[in-house]
């Protein structure tokens, strides 16, 4: 085990203000790096204690960085130096072994230096960091490596080698059962390829394995290859989203389905080091991208399952991050801005408007990859008939891949469709104030306006006026646009 690992297995005994990367918002970091660690760190960070007051401690995997107050400030100890720490607890008598004034954490040093933790130990438990840096020590001893690697790397911005392993053991899970991927499962590969950002060489690369069972590499080696091609910090990312992401196809074959007898996936399990909670936590938050985008979801039931979310992402030590956009064409980013602060309903709708921009704009980048793929497929067909008969078997293998490919265009387009009618609902009031809306009738010359407006609306027995379902886009387009000119919010 690396002194990286046993940090982050192990730092969040030191109390629940505790953020363990790559969980670490970005004001948070900004704090750590204004007043804790030395600039350059801040990718490096694996956890970050605020204690308030300009005072704060910060792990790398070589060093601990602490602030006591601005009087002594950004200090630094690599592990290699320490011989041993102690606690010293001024109240003997307190019942516990949170930090109070006159507490002294000293690291004595190999050179007989001795270095104390005090107010950046403030909310923290003293007696957890004094096990922790021992253990550190211990671990340093029986030669255990201090590795600082990383722990903010997202998927997009793996190296290309790295981006193909991984959809190849993507691609392995889609052959499972029928030996085919295929046009629902093509059209989502397409959608992660988007959401990793995969270049023109990895593209046509994936394409040729999904073509090509023949040639299907163990998914025992892939992730073996995958692990070696990153480093650890970026590979304890990815393996919780590459597991979410082959929920994701587990879902997308048969939604009622348990995971448990699942071969692929409990073989993934032991591979990555994963627990059975950690995956019924991801399969959920699978579960709830979908509700997400359905058209009567509720916005307010789906923050609450978030916040549920995150609070069992914490228990089982589940990155939030990783939950929020495998499976999807939504950014992490996204799901911060409407989930991250508490907001008015108002505020909520406009971010999941927002969310449906990104996923229309995502979906659109996908639809040009499934063309560019027909075309590849079509050059590639037109050869094989070319040579004649002796390419029989290969044509047919085209013809059934450019069938996939067709078809699941045809359903990007369509999921298109949906999504910009989603985010055009999302603009619009879903009761109607008729009160303010004869006002303003009365007010200004938009009478034309307000009439149209009414006639998409429904007077329930209560006397509430409820946006009709099932609209077009063309209609929504044209409610938009009357209440826009009426300025009607």
């Amino acid at each position: 085990m690396t002194v990286e690992e046993y940090i982050k297995t192990n730092v969040s005994t030191l109390g629940f203000r505790v953020l363990i990367a790559p969980d670490i918002d970005e004001k948070s970091m900004n704090e750590c790096l204004k007043y804790v660690i030395n600039e350059g760190e801040e990718d490096y960070v694996l956890a970050y204690g605020n204690a308030d007051f300009h005072s704060g401690f910060a792990f790398t995997g070589d060093k601990l960085y602490f602030s006591n107050n601005k009087r002594d400030s950004n200090r630094e100890v690599l592990f290699e130096d320490m011989m041993f720490v102690k606690y010293d607890k001024k109240h003997s008598d307190k019942k516990d072994n949170s930090y109070s004034l006159g507490d002294q954490i000293s690291i004595v040093l190999k050179n007989r230096d001795i270095i104390k933790l005090e107010e950046c130990m403030l909310g923290f438990d003293c007696m957890a960091m004094e096990n922790l840096l021992n253990g550190i020590i211990d671990l340093i001893a029986d030669g255990g490596e201090t590795t600082k690697t990383r722990q903010n790397l997202s998927l997009d911005r793996m190296p290309e080698d790295a981006k193909l392993l991984y959809l190849k053991v993507l691609c392995n899970y889609t052959y499972i059962g029928d030996k085919v991927i295929d046009s629902d499962e093509y059209s989502s590969l397409q959608k992660i390829i988007v959401r990793i950002d995969a270049g023109p060489d990895t593209r046509m690369k994936i394409r040729e394995y999904m073509t090509d069972i023949q040639n299907k590499e163990k998914t025992g080696m892939l992730l073996y290859k995958l692990k070696n091609t990153v480093e650890y910090g970026t590979f304890y990312i990815i393996r919780y989203s590459l597991m979410q992401d082959t929920l994701y196809f587990h879902y997308l074959k048969d939604s009622d389905s348990k995971w448990e007898k699942d071969g692929f996936i409990g073989g993934m399990l032991n591979a990555l080091k994963l627990n059975p909670e950690q995956v019924d936590l991801m399969l959920n938050a699978v579960k709830l991208h979908q509700e997400m985008i359905k058209e009567d979801s509720d916005t307010n039931t789906i923050k609450k399952n978030i916040e549920t979310m995150q609070k069992m992402a914490e228990l089982f030590k589940v990155p939030r991050m990783t939950l929020y956009c495998s499976g999807s064409v939504y950014s992490y980013d996204s799901y911060n801005r409407i989930f991250g602060k508490k907001k008015k309903k108002q505020a909520i709708d406009k971010q999941r408007e927002l969310i449906l921009q990104t996923v229309i704009k995502n979906t659109q980048k996908t639809v040009n990859n499934l063309v560019e793929d027909m075309n590849v497929i079509s050059k590639k067909l037109i050869e094989e008939v070319n040579k004649g008969a002796l390419s029989r078997e290969k044509i047919n293998q085209l013809s059934l891949v450019l069938s996939k490919i067709t078809k699941s265009a045809s359903n990007a387009v369509r999921t298109n469709e949906n999504m910009e009618r989603k985010e055009l609902y999302c603009r619009l009031p879903r009761t109607l104030d008729i009160q303010k809306l004869k006002s303003i009738e009365q007010v200004g010359d938009y009478k034309i306006q307000c009439n149209y407006i009414l006639r998409y609306y429904v007077k329930d027995n209560h006397d509430v006026y409820h946006l009709q379902e099932n609209l077009n886009i063309s209609q929504l387009t044209r409610i938009n646009e009357a209440f826009e000119e009426i300025s009607y919010n």
